[in-house]
């Protein structure tokens, strides 16, 4: 957890043959209801530019695009877009 009931979203992923079922979005409402009990106040996520299907899912469901210029640096090298839900 990161400071003020902060959790981070990572390697969320479906398998290729299995994707367009629903499972992704599944998987993150699960996510969004458990950040939910643990008290969470805000959910976070970074990804790639190139998943365009994960990133309109990531919107659809409530996230919202950051700044990356107002953020620190990511661990992630590959990701270059960053998103939240507050809750």
């Amino acid at each position: 957890m990161n400071g003020e009931r902060s959790y981070e979203l990572a390697k969320m992923a479906v398998r290729e043959d299995l994707r367009n079922q629903g499972i992704g979005k599944a998987l993150l409402a699960h996510v969004i209801d458990a950040a939910r009990i643990l008290g969470a106040r805000k959910l976070t996520l970074g990804t790639n530019s190139k998943l365009t299907n994960a990133i309109h899912l990531y919107e659809s469901i409530g996230f919202q695009h950051l700044d990356p210029a107002k953020l620190e640096p990511s661990p992630y090298k590959r990701a270059d877009v960053f998103m939240e839900m507050l809750f």
